[in-house]
């Protein structure tokens, strides 16, 4: 039985018997997604009312084929603008506003368990990263620090927050990925640059800036041309751009572009995400890849 305020996947589509159903629930909020334009869709509210008595509950649905935007309706239970949610004994905000995702992915779990175990007295680098849950992780594993990128100023302000639900803190920059590296590579001429234990990047599929840095894809290669300058002892990527390089060869692509100082691996899900049947692929959905780079 897992606590009231659980993060837990409850439904993973296809491994579910429920093809591109995605449910989750953040403690008194449940979020149920329907990728599936074929799918139940609006229909599912009653039953998760009466699965989920006394939460809030959010329904997203994909109204057709095509539609990249998903259709929203609340429950009757109104939710409060933030909750806290606990997962593996971590606190985060979680926000009710969609627009802003929640937060929190649940499917970045194991990527976040990972970064825990690496960092160990190491200076971590996350890069894309949003309301800095796997900095939060970072520091539960010991980190002596953490520095945080992201563009958004609001999404690193709750990143301290989630830091101090947690007993702890940490660095926030507000800037691109894509700069900071730029700018970190050039300090690295001069002799001037930090060095980073652990690097962590968790990009959006289509990334952010303008030009070529909008769509991710064009900058991945400058993105682990950088990493390699970095020469972190661990690096744990995730990829959510099916676009890129054909998706299936992610892990060689990243293994060629870190050359022999590194070895690659794949970090896998476990059924806590993946569902009751983990080798069904889902049509509609996929978690992102997460792969480990260990430098030798």
């Amino acid at each position: 039985m897992q606590p009231e305020d659980a993060c837990v996947r409850v439904v993973a589509g296809a491994a579910d018997d429920v093809p591109g159903l995605i449910v989750d629930r953040f403690g008194r909020l449940v979020v149920s997604s329907d990728y599936n334009p074929a799918g139940p869709g609006e229909a599912l509210m009653a039953a998760l009312e009466a699965t989920f008595p006394g939460r809030s509950i959010l329904l997203r649905w994909r109204g057709k084929e095509g539609d990249q935007a998903l259709a929203l309706r609340w429950g009757g239970i109104p939710a409060t603008e933030q909750i806290v949610a606990v997962e593996d004994g971590l606190r985060f905000e979680i926000r009710t506003d969609p627009r802003h995702d929640f937060g929190l992915f649940l499917d970045g779990r194991m990527a976040r368990s990972r970064v825990r175990a690496l960092a160990g007295g190491g200076l971590v680098l996350n890069l894309f990263s949003y309301a800095c849950g796997l900095g939060v992780a970072a520091r539960a594993g010991g980190a002596r620090d953490v520095v945080n990128v992201d563009p958004e100023r609001s999404y690193l302000r709750w990143g301290r927050r989630n830091a101090a639900l947690n007993g702890t803190d940490f660095r926030v920059v507000p800037d691109t990925a894509q700069a900071f590296l730029r700018r970190w590579r050039r300090r690295a001429e001069r002799g001037a640059a930090e060095h980073f234990d652990v690097v962590v990047a968790d990009p959006p599929a289509f990334g952010v800036g303008r030009g070529d840095d909008r769509v991710l894809r064009k900058f991945w290669p400058e993105l682990l041309e950088s990493i390699a300058a970095l020469q972190p002892a661990h690096a744990v990527l995730l990829c959510n751009d099916k676009a890129y390089r054909g998706y299936e060869d992610f892990e060689t692509t990243v293994q060629a572009a870190l050359g022999n100082a590194y070895d690659v691996t794949a970090v896998h899900h476990g059924r806590e995400i993946l569902g009751r049947d983990p080798a069904r692929r889902d049509p509609w959905y996929d978690p992102p890849r997460v792969l480990q780079a260990r430098r030798r």
